[in-house]
């Protein structure tokens, strides 16, 4: 199986630097446009299955790259992003302001830290590898699935399948629509390319 692990296109909140989590914000112009150039570059991929997270912006994603094909979409919680709790809607600026020591153990140790209201990265983690573990009973060996998702949450994802430290994950860059193609065979994820972004350029 060749899983495409993509995050979705820019939202007003991304481009104003504010922690989005679980707000339900949707494409802006510019979003739009990186979904309509993924949809090119995916072109002519026939999909096994898809799936998106359950919040606007991934879902907009999705439904856009997956063209005549959106009739296979399924949308599971599972891939939505991590909940940054009372941090959500904030400029980062602004928390690591206010926040200074727990901005800088959550960048350093997202798997133990948790922010007012929210999920660790290893709660995160356990619940997206579950999406993927059920993801795999439904496909073959064969097919190409895309999965549409967020930067936190697919951050996770990739230290599992890659076997690193969630202490590693803020290394991961994702960029908006980026990219990310792993294998799936004999029982192993091989990485076939990471965060490409050449399609918006």
């Amino acid at each position: 199986m060749k899983l495409y692990l993509v995050r979705h296109g820019q939202t007003a909140w991304n481009a104003m630097g504010r922690y989005q989590g679980t707000q339900d914000i949707p494409l802006d112009a510019e979003g739009i446009e990186q979904s309509k150039l993924l949809a090119k570059r995916l072109e002519g991929i026939i999909w096994g299955g898809a799936i998106s997270s359950d919040l606007m912006r991934a879902k907009q994603t999705a439904e856009t790259a997956l063209g005549s094909q959106s009739d296979q979409l399924q949308i599971w919680p599972e891939f939505r992003e991590m909940n940054f709790g009372t941090w959500e809607g904030q400029p980062f600026e602004k928390v690591r302001e206010d926040y200074p020591e727990e901005v800088n153990q959550f960048l350093c140790h997202p798997g133990q830290v948790r922010i007012p209201g929210g999920e660790t990265a290893e709660e995160v983690q356990e619940r997206v590898v579950q999406g993927i573990e059920k993801m795999k009973t439904l496909s073959s060996p064969s097919e190409n699935w895309l999965v549409t998702s967020h930067g936190g949450t697919i951050r996770t994802l990739l230290c599992a399948l890659m076997g690193k430290s969630l202490d590693e994950m803020w290394n991961i860059h994702q960029g908006n629509t980026a990219i990310n193609i792993l294998i799936y065979t004999n029982g192993k994820w091989e990485v076939e390319c990471l965060n490409d972004t050449s399609h918006l350029k």
